[in-house]
């Protein structure tokens, strides 16, 4: 993989006004950042919680910035600092490069996240640490972060830690809770009826009363796991966890 160098960009030194769930040329950003005398082509930010930035967007040529958060927290420091760093979990996708790319021997992973709180995170990470469990996890699974573009690696977590963890609930798993393909939006199908937010945050199915598995979800990504690699690992075992060789499903 590409590793690139840890500078720091501040934004704000070019960019001054920000704005949430905005379209430009076709294309909606999370967050799409802009300066009020248009002297800098608009970037945008894409949130890497929901779902990765969409192959189309990025042949766009437009400049994009693909952030991996293990909380919202790191995005309000971000949207009140202006600074960003290049590293392994954040991508930046058609931008002028003058230095800062080298080459290593790391292979990029997903890793997938289940907590005490029965909250869930996804990051990428580098291969040589992977066996970094968190202290408050109950159950991780790393695997290739380009086995295949198609799978959402967060959607994909969650159903592995439900398949283990049938006590798991997250809309991501549920029926309702859908993309609009138009804008690559996660909605709540049910947020007219239940008088809540069109874009809730996924958590909200621990106390939602018309959370529903998809099993259609939870059986396309289960086929999944005969095509890849991958290690579990689960509260009380060594860090090492269990590796899952490609053609041979975990039991």
């Amino acid at each position: 993989m590409r590793k690139k160098s840890s500078r720091s960009f501040n934004l704000k030194n070019y960019y001054n006004v920000i704005t949430r769930e905005k379209t430009y040329k076709g294309f909606r950003a999370d967050l799409l950042l802009s300066d009020s005398e248009n002297r800098h082509e608009p970037i945008f930010i894409e949130i890497l919680v929901s779902h990765q930035c969409e192959k189309e967007k990025i042949e766009s040529g437009m400049r994009i910035i693909e952030v991996a958060l293990s909380s919202e927290y790191e995005l309000d420091d971000i949207i009140r600092n202006g600074i960003i760093s290049e590293d392994e979990t954040t991508m930046f996708y058609n931008f002028r490069r003058k230095d800062g790319i080298t080459r290593t021997c790391g292979m990029q992973l997903n890793k997938f996240v289940l907590l005490e709180s029965m909250k869930g995170l996804y990051k990428r990470i580098s291969c040589n640490e992977y066996t970094h469990r968190y202290s408050s996890a109950i159950f991780e699974i790393t695997f290739d972060y380009y086995t295949n573009r198609t799978i959402d690696p967060l959607t994909f977590g969650w159903v592995i830690a439900y398949k283990n963890y049938e006590n798991v609930r997250n809309c991501f798993l549920c029926k309702y809770y859908k993309t609009n393909y138009y804008t690559s939006e996660r909605i709540c199908c049910l947020y007219k009826k239940k008088g809540i937010e069109r874009h809730c945050k996924s958590s909200e199915a621990l106390r939602c009363n018309e959370f529903s598995i998809d099993k259609n979800i939870i059986n396309e990504n289960c086929d999944y796991l005969s095509y890849i690699t991958y290690n579990i690992w689960k509260k009380g075992m060594g860090n090492e966890g269990i590796d899952y060789i490609k053609g041979k499903v975990a039991q």
